[in-house]
């Protein structure tokens, strides 16, 4: 089962490839304020890159937000887009929870935290369970002293 990962709530545009729940391949490019120009090509070479056709793709995952607007507006229906032309399921994962993952085996309490802009925050706090992990606290936006 080969899955499409998208996330484009930063000003990185984010592209992974799974097969069998294991991670084959990601790519994370630096985008500014053109997530755009360059997340269809980031697919396309990632899916080539790794020999995927992607009419191969049995689900697409996508990041939700919280994140940057403009980055959101892009990723989300470009994933709707591929996976109704595909026909394959879509899931929408928090963003947050996406950048938290990786962290999973910390014995300490993870911050995830994203650049809201305007001197703000995005975070969630989870804290490292069997198989992956849970959050603890609500999502929230505020500047970092209180988050600290």
């Amino acid at each position: 089962m080969h899955v499409l990962g998208i996330d484009t709530s930063t000003a990185h545009v984010s592209v992974a490839l799974g097969f069998n729940h294991e991670i084959r391949a990601a790519l994370s490019l630096e985008s500014g304020r053109r997530h755009a120009e360059h997340l269809a090509p980031a697919i396309s070479y990632l899916t080539q890159a790794n020999g995927i056709e992607v009419a191969q793709l049995s689900a697409i995952g996508v990041g939700v937000g919280p994140g940057l607007f403009t980055g959101l507006r892009v990723g989300v229906p470009t994933a709707k887009v591929l996976a109704q032309m595909l026909r394959i399921a879509i899931v929408g994962v928090p963003s947050l929870d996406l950048l938290a993952y990786p962290v999973r085996t910390s014995p300490r309490l993870i911050a995830a935290v994203i650049d809201a802009r305007r001197r703000e925050v995005f975070w969630g706090l989870y804290r490292s369970v069997p198989g992956g992990i849970q959050r603890v606290s609500e999502y929230r936006v505020g500047p970092p002293p209180e988050l600290v």
